[in-house]
């Protein structure tokens, strides 16, 4: 007599002979598959809905007056992030530093010369002098703060100078929203001792921002990537206006690099195809040095590299005429 199926063998289709077919499942089985079906897939329903939900992002008018809000304009732009360098204090110390070295080589030296056993001087493992000694664990010392301060300074010089719109900005915001002290906002008139721990944009990429948020701005555009709530200060995403800016990049640089192509191509005589090539250079190698914060050898290559294509079109055959 065949085995009758228990219901998870009839849920899967599979009897328990290998010789009787399965039956089609029921309507009740086919009820049971839906249900746990929609059961996996409302998890990822409500993933989905909460990833919709819009996102309430801080506006800096949200932080109390003083420095939560004063602190929350520094940190909404990467162009605010500026700071004291404090130069004269950093040379000091390392002058002062330094003459504190100065001064124990000054004794180590006396020490060396007058020293009655040349052997001590020889050989450092039979050295018996204390006084010698104790100078050298001073300049090790010494020499060990010397040289952080050295490495701290150098990073700290390192930093690029602010841009004077973006200081400007800061202070004229501080004149809207007296919410700090002006004597712990005087750092900012420092103009040649301030810092920027963001990198700086190369000329065009900022002028290019510069006209991107300041076109939001008038056009009342962009209100969702606003980080300030007042409708005297504009303060849009960095990522934002970024994206936007190499949109409006990539035509302009396309055109400067393929339209003196174009026209060597379109040309036949040769002198023609020499005076674009002359002008063309002249207008990439002073784009590239004065808008673009590129080094030496950088412009060098980029500029050999287009004259060598824009040689390679003038010395192409001349089309023939009619």
């Amino acid at each position: 007599m065949a085995n009758q199926a228990s219901p998870p063998d009839m849920e899967l289709g599979n009897l328990g002979s290998a010789d009787i077919r399965a039956q089609p499942p029921s309507r009740e089985v086919i009820a049971i598959r839906l249900g746990r079906r929609a059961l996996q897939f409302k998890p990822f329903l409500r993933r989905k809905a909460s990833n919709n939900t819009p996102k309430h992002r801080a506006k800096i008018e949200d932080y109390r007056k003083g420095y939560p809000r004063f602190s929350a304009l520094m940190a909404s732009h990467g162009s605010f992030h500026i700071f004291r360098r404090f130069s004269n204090l950093r040379v000091r110390l390392l002058l002062l530093k330094q003459d504190k070295l100065s001064l124990l080589e000054s004794r180590l030296n006396k020490i060396d010369r007058e020293e009655p056993s040349p052997l001590f001087l020889a050989c450092s493992r039979m050295d018996q002098s204390v006084e010698r000694t104790a100078v050298l664990q001073e300049i090790e010392k010494a020499l060990a703060t010397y040289d952080q301060l050295l490495d701290r300074c150098q990073r700290v010089f390192s930093f690029e100078s602010p841009r004077p719109l973006h200081v400007s900005s800061i202070e004229n915001w501080l004149e809207g929203n007296a919410c700090i002290a002006r004597d712990e906002t005087k750092f900012l008139g420092h103009e040649g001792d301030l810092l920027t721990i963001a990198p700086v944009e190369d000329s065009v990429l900022h002028s290019l921002e510069l006209f991107v948020s300041s076109s939001l701005a008038y056009f009342k555009k962009g209100h969702l990537q606003n980080r300030s709530g007042d409708d005297m200060v504009h303060v849009f995403a960095k990522g934002f206006t970024n994206r936007v800016t190499r949109v409006l990049l990539m035509p302009l640089i396309t055109f400067i690099l393929l339209a003196p192509i174009i026209l060597c191509n379109s040309m036949s005589s040769s002198t023609n195809r020499l005076i674009v090539l002359v002008f063309a250079a002249i207008a990439f190698i002073s784009a590239v040095s004065f808008l673009t914060a590129s080094r030496p050898i950088d412009i060098a290559t980029c500029s050999a590299t287009y004259l060598a294509v824009l040689i390679a079109f003038i010395n192409s055959p001349t089309k023939s005429q009619d």
